[in-house]
């Protein structure tokens, strides 16, 4: 495998975990409904997308990227932060909204970055920009 699809994936592959962690937290603050069941759904496909990183990066032989703790720290404290001022499903749905649009910019730099990597390894990245991009809109009708 290309040095450059190795590390695509992993950078994936860390965008996933980042996410599901930040679903994580912001479950804690939202009521069961639309929005939770919202978040269970893209969830489950950041989940899927994360496996398959993960099973092409052990078929290399390499290993996936955690999140930096540090980055972790921040972002739960701000979450939290953000949150406790505001316990609304319209506040949670703005800081995922904020959180796709990161990672939506972070991927597209990311295929730019790494030119060479395979068609498969691409489409993956492809894959979650449109995944987020889905989110991303259905997130703005709980503003």
């Amino acid at each position: 495998m290309k040095e450059d699809s190795v590390r695509l994936l992993r950078e994936v592959n860390e965008g996933c975990k980042t996410a599901m962690d930040s679903f994580k937290q912001i479950k804690e603050f939202v009521a069961e409904g639309a929005l939770g069941q919202l978040i269970d759904e893209y969830d489950r496909q950041h989940q899927e997308i994360g496996l398959l990183c993960k099973r092409l990066l052990a078929e290399a032989g390499e290993e996936g990227k955690e999140p930096g703790a540090m980055a972790k720290a921040m972002m739960r404290l701000m979450t939290e932060f953000k949150m406790m001022t505001e316990q609304e499903d319209s506040k949670a749905a703005e800081i995922l909204l904020d959180g796709c649009h990161a990672g939506i910019k972070s991927l597209g730099r990311l295929l730019r970055q790494y030119p060479t990597a395979g068609l498969e390894e691409k489409s993956i990245a492809e894959r979650l920009i449109d995944i987020e991009l889905d989110l991303y809109k259905k997130l703005l009708a709980f503003l």
